[in-house]
This record gives C-alpha cells, structure tokens and sequence, in this order.
C-alpha cells in the first residue's frame, strides 16, 4: 500500500501532474464513501470553480461505486479500482470503476422502464448526471466509464 492511504481498506495515488488520480479499494460502504471524499478534493484542485457540474459528476461517480460494491462484488469486500483523468484543454473529467462482476446488459437494461421488476433510479442518475456513461468487459473486470466536462 502507497503512503497515499484513506484508511487500511483504500489507498489513492496522485501523479506528479495531478492529471491522473487511481484509487484502490475494498469494496465496503465506508471505503467507498471515503474514496468519494477524496475524489471531491482531486476535483476541487482540478477545476476550483466548477462547483455544480462537479456535484453533478460526483452523483454518477458515487452511484457507479456504489453499484459496483452492491452488484460488481455481491456485497463483499472485493477490490475495486477506480481512476480518473483531467482534461484541462477540453475540462472533462473520465472516471473509471472497474469490479470483479460478471457486468450487465447496459442497453438492454436502459430500455427498462419504473414498471419493470429490476428498475434502478441510481442508473439512471448516472446517466442524466453525466455527459456519457458507458460499460465494457476488459480482462478481468467490469468497467463503466463516466465522462463529465465541468
């Protein structure tokens, strides 16, 4: 574990250009909102006046956590990794959240309407809260990738 650590569940690093920040965690509720205080402050330094669209990025980023804790790792304190990017020229922000799940049928499921038996609100907080929301198997992990230019 780096000396960049929230508690013993979570641990972030920060590259020297504060660009790119990768948090690594157990996937239990406190870690999880830990990371999500951590990545408030990264994004205060990355963009300092950009403060309702990064509420609007942090919804979608909570909610992909929480899904991946809930969903991704069954409730059990798997690892989860997640990293994200700034883009000053363009000030977008690209989160990743990467479970060990077996993924979703993400088109499939956004076709779904509130009558439907496996409806979730938080999905589609995601989507109305970020520019793009996508999900994609890659080697061993599910991974849903946010976008959001603040």
């Amino acid at each position: 574990m780096s000396d960049n650590h929230i508690n013993d569940n979570t641990e972030f690093e920060v590259s020297s250009e504060q660009s790119q920040v990768d948090f690594h965690f157990k996937a239990t509720a406190e870690a999880a909102a830990q990371a999500r205080r951590q990545f408030r402050h990264i994004l205060d330094n990355w963009c300092p006046n950009c403060s309702a669209t990064r509420d609007e990025l942090l919804l979608a980023v909570g909610e992909a956590i929480s899904n991946a804790c809930r969903h991704g790792c069954g409730g059990k304190p798997l690892p989860i990794h997640v990293s994200a990017s700034w883009d000053a020229k363009d000030r977008e922000v690209t989160v990743e959240v990467h479970d060990p799940g077996s993924g979703f049928d993400y088109p499939l499921f956004m076709r779904r309407t509130h009558a439907d038996e496996d409806y979730s609100c938080g999905l589609f907080l995601m989507v109305n809260s970020a520019d793009s929301v996508s999900y994609e198997r890659r080697d061993n992990s599910f991974v849903c990738t946010i976008k959001k230019r603040l």
